[in-house]
């Protein structure tokens, strides 16, 4: 089982390195020793990110960039000299 250092697997989750330790301190990222540092594996991210992740809803996205462009042409047209 492949494992990674904070800062790598801190990456590899898009967070800072403090952040991470948090995670590992609350026990919400399980991590072991290895020597003087702390190791995080691959199955312990990927359970992380399974946890947290949202699961998307076809056209969720589309609608509400097209309700934010419907938003944005209202405001500029609000904005344009008569």
């Amino acid at each position: 089982m492949r494992s990674h250092s904070i800062r790598a697997a801190a990456a590899l989750l898009g967070v800072s390195r403090r952040t991470l330790r948090r995670l590992i301190a609350r026990g919400e990222l399980p991590a072991h020793r290895a020597g003087r540092g702390l190791r995080v594996t691959d199955a312990a991210i990927d359970a992380y990110r399974a946890a947290r992740s949202v699961p998307s809803h076809p056209g969720t996205q589309s609608a509400l960039r097209a309700a934010l462009r419907a938003a944005y042409d209202r405001w500029t047209q609000e904005r344009r000299p008569a």
